[in-house]
C-alpha cells in the first residue's frame, strides 16, 4: 500500500490566501479557480455560500466571483443544486497523472490530501476572520483509498466532475480515482468509509511549529522512506523541507508509514 501526499486547494498562485480552519474545526479546503460550470456561489458550507466565506476572509479578493475547480470532490452536500447519483471522485491528468502511473499507483493505495490552512474565528460583528496570530500551516484535510481507476469514455459516467469535460481535458491520460467502499489498512477492516475529511487536530499538521508552512516536522518514517520529488537532503537538522513544486508526492511502502497513516485515519485502532 503506497501513500500519496496530494497537495490541493488554495496556494500562493491559485487563490492567494489560506483555506480556513472553521471555528468548529472543519478543514474547509477551498477549490482553486478554474474553468468549470461551478462557481463559488454554487457551493456551500453549513448554509453559507463559499463566495460569502471568501468575501469575509478577504473582502477585496477577486476570486469569489470566478468559476472553481471542485476537485477532489470529497465533501458531500456542498452543491446548492444537488447532483443526482453523486459519487466522490478525484481527477488527475497530464504530467501529474504520468507521475502517478510511473509510481505504479493502484487500487488500495491512499491519497492524503493536504494544503495551506489558517485558523478562523467569528469577530464581534459576526464576521468570519482569520484568527489574530494564528500560523499559516500545511495540514492534511482528507483521504481517499483507491477503489477504482476510471479512464477514457467511462469518465462520462461522472458528468458533475470537472474532469468529465473532454473539451477541457483532452490528454489521453485523463483519470478519475474513485474511493473504495471501506477503508482497509494492513488487511484490517477499519469500519470507516474509503474516503473522508478531518476536523483540526495536531495530528494532521505537517508544518513544524514556529516555522514557515513548507518546513515540516521531521517524522520518523522520513529516514526510511523514499518520497518522490524529495531526497534525503530535504531532511535538515531541525525540519523537513517539503518541495515547493509538485502535486503528488508518492511515499514508498514502509511499515512505519502505514502505522503513521493508521494513527491519523483510525486512532482508535492503534
Amino acid at each position: 500500500m503506497k501513500i500519496i501526499l496530494s497537495r490541493k486547494g488554495f496556494d500562493s498562485k491559485n487563490g492567494g490566501f489560506p483555506s480556513p480552519i472553521m471555528p468548529d474545526g472543519t478543514m474547509l479546503s477551498m477549490p482553486i479557480p478554474g474553468n468549470s460550470e461551478i462557481t463559488y456561489s454554487d457551493i456551500k458550507f453549513n448554509g453559507q455560500k463559499y463566495c460569502e466565506i471568501l468575501d469575509q476572509l478577504r473582502p477585496k479578493n477577486t476570486v469569489s466571483v470566478s468559476q472553481c475547480h471542485v476537485d477532489p470532490d470529497i465533501r458531500k452536500g456542498i452543491r446548492i443544486k444537488p447532483v443526482s447519483g453523486w459519487i466522490l471522485a478525484f481527477g488527475q491528468v497530464g504530467s501529474a497523472q504520468t507521475h502517478l502511473e510511473n509510481q505504479h499507483i493502484n487500487k488500495n493505495d491512499i491519497f492524503l490530501f493536504f494544503g495551506w490552512f489558517k485558523q478562523t474565528e467569528i469577530n464581534n460583528y459576526g464576521r468570519l476572520i482569520y484568527k489574530r496570530g494564528a500560523p499559516d500551516i500545511q495540514a492534511i484535510y482528507g483521504y481517499l483509498q483507491i477503489g477504482d481507476i476510471v479512464k477514457n469514455d467511462l469518465i462520462h459516467n461522472f458528468p458533475w466532475h470537472p474532469h468529465s469535460d473532454m473539451t477541457a481535458y483532452t490528454e489521453l491520460n485523463n483519470t478519475l480515482y474513485v474511493p473504495s467502499d471501506t477503508l482497509i489498512i494492513n488487511n484490517k477492516e477499519t469500519g470507516l468509509p474509503g474516503y473522508g475529511t478531518f476536523k483540526f487536530s495536531s495530528k494532521i499538521v505537517l508544518t513544524k511549529e514556529g516555522l514557515r508552512r513548507s518546513k515540516w516536522e521531521i517524522l520518523d518514517w522520513f529516514y526510511d522512506s523514499v518520497i518522490s520529488f524529495h531526497t534525503k537532503e530535504n531532511i535538515k537538522d531541525t525540519y523537513f523541507q517539503s518541495a515547493y513544486i509538485g502535486q503528488e508526492f508518492v511515499v514508498s511502502e514502509n511499515t512505519k508509514v502505514t502505522e503513521w497513516v493508521e494513527s491519523i485515519l483510525c486512532p482508535s485502532l492503534t
